[in-house]
């Protein structure tokens, strides 16, 4: 589960809308970048709302990283989505509520329609397993985002007593 990217449409409705050549361009020179590297980049200009935290996001093959920023440039929460190509799963962490981990439903159905994605409830993390390969993508983050995120993961077996 990511957030849009605003420009680019939805698979579903990509063939009714038309995707600007330079937004096609940098999408596959980013899908190209990702293949080669696993690390995660950040994705610029993803889409903001008024009357919601800034937003930073990360990307690459095995992961995203949504960042959400306070009004004075704190980290007010993330969502770290892990195992992508196998069995998505996600740790939330927010300031005001802690932590949820679930797993990513894709809504993929065999012969049906493509449902949205949605959250639902997941047992236990390995939070070592997690925040190891966290941190072997992790080199193009600042140090102090890295750090933080690296310590609410860990800090989350702590919280599974």
């Amino acid at each position: 589960m990511s957030p849009g990217l605003g420009a680019v449409p939805s698979r579903s409705l990509a063939p009714f809308k038309v995707i600007p050549v330079c937004c096609h361009l940098q999408i596959i020179r980013l899908r190209r970048q990702l293949e080669r590297a696993p690390m995660l980049m950040e994705i610029p200009g993803t889409r903001q709302h008024a009357d919601e935290y800034k937003r930073r996001w990360f990307t690459d093959a095995a992961m995203d990283l949504v960042v959400w920023l306070d009004s004075d440039g704190g980290i007010a929460g993330f969502q770290l989505c892990y195992d992508k190509q196998r069995c998505e799963k996600s740790i939330t962490w927010k300031a005001a509520s802690g932590y949820q981990h679930t797993a990513v439903d894709d809504g993929e159905l065999s012969g049906r329609y493509k449902r949205s994605p949605i959250l639902a409830s997941d047992g236990d993390m390995n939070a070592w397993s997690v925040c190891g390969e966290f941190r072997r993508r992790a080199g193009a983050l600042d140090e102090p985002l890295r750090a933080f995120i690296s310590k609410k993961l860990i800090d989350y077996s702590g919280n599974l007593q």
